[in-house]
């Protein structure tokens, strides 16, 4: 006795994005770019150091800044500028973090990060050195 299956041909091609792990049509996977500038501050203490980030996005969703603390810095201020729209379409979030050098030594900040749209992205390394000022 044969038996006969019947089956739907849409079905594997519905199946097919998902199964190759790639996004349901119509989501677009967003581009995102972080920079940060400048990259390595030489500064005394008491000196504040004034660090500009930057979040190029294709959309203007909501960013949320984390900056960890650091004995040897103070945070003074966390700057957020108006979002702004380049002629190429890029929406550009910016904010501006002051800290104050507290006393000499080195610090290597790589885990100040930005989330958005539900994903947490890592700003490139920077390094502040606070020389001491000598007598």
């Amino acid at each position: 006795m044969k038996r006969e299956v019947k089956c739907n041909a849409a079905a594997p091609l519905a199946l097919l994005p998902l199964l190759l792990g790639l996004a349901p049509l119509g989501v677009a996977q967003e581009h995102v770019r972080l920079v940060c500038t400048p990259r390595t501050f030489c500064v005394v203490p008491g000196e504040p150091v004034r660090l500009e980030l930057a979040v190029e996005a294709d959309s203007a969703a909501a960013v949320r800044l984390h900056v960890p603390a650091d004995p040897l810095l103070r945070l003074r201020a966390v700057e957020k500028l108006p979002v702004q729209r380049t002629d190429e379409g890029i929406v550009v979030h910016q904010r501006v973090v002051i800290w104050q050098a507290l006393e000499p030594g080195t610090i290597k900040m790589n885990a100040i990060s930005v989330e958005t749209q539900g994903r947490k992205r890592r700003f490139p390394e920077i390094t502040i050195t606070v020389s001491d000022p000598g007598p």
